[in-house]
């Protein structure tokens, strides 16, 4: 999946009109790096403990503004639950879904695309054990807007747009759609601790 963000990115700017870019940096440094970015992707298949030092930067660059998506890729593992169950415990709450959210709904977000109702891909439906439309995205809200995001399901190989069977996420479309939206959701979030007066 080394190249499913960079075709997304081509999606998003033929899309949305959105030009974005990719930077790699380590977990630790994400609270230090000028400019800011407005959407930091951890992803990764097993359990993964954070450092304190890790936990430190992820709390720093929200207290900043940014959002920040945990995702497994493929689906199938548990670094986003892992993920989920550390920074409830750093942040004080759980994750909730975002059903109503503006990630969602699109609301507010100009360009986006309602995806109260997603495509997952055909294995997913059978690791659910059920039919299922409503995406999955769960996350934490910080000062009344969700700002750490987890995926337990793939949406990176989904970009790629290649039929992969064992990979429990969504179609091609709804992962673009999903992701399209969270970029767009962090762009426009506002920061999450107002400037002293």
């Amino acid at each position: 999946e080394s190249q499913a963000h960079n075709i997304f990115l081509g999606d998003l700017a033929r899309q949305r009109g959105i030009n974005a870019t990719i930077v790699d940096h380590s977990l630790e440094s994400i609270a230090t790096i000028d400019p800011s970015p407005d959407l930091v992707i951890v992803s990764g298949i097993d359990a993964q403990e954070f450092t304190q030092t890790q936990l430190n930067a992820i709390k720093g660059y929200i207290d900043r503004g940014g959002t920040i998506l945990f995702e497994t890729p493929g689906g199938r593992g548990d670094f986003a639950r892992a993920a989920r169950h550390s920074l409830e415990t750093l942040f004080g709450q759980p994750a909730q879904g975002l059903s109503g959210s503006r990630i969602i709904t699109g609301i507010s977000l100009d360009g986006a695309v309602n995806i109260e109702r997603v495509d997952y891909r055909p294995y997913s439906l059978q690791m659910f054990a059920a039919r299922e439309n409503a995406p999955r995205l769960t996350g934490i809200s910080v000062n009344g807007q969700p700002r750490v995001l987890f995926s337990d399901e793939d949406l990176s190989n989904a970009l790629l747009d290649q039929p992969c069977w064992g990979v429990s996420g969504y179609s091609a479309q709804s992962a673009r759609d999903l992701l399209g939206n969270i970029v767009q959701h962090a762009m426009t979030a506002f920061p999450a601790s107002a400037p002293a007066p």
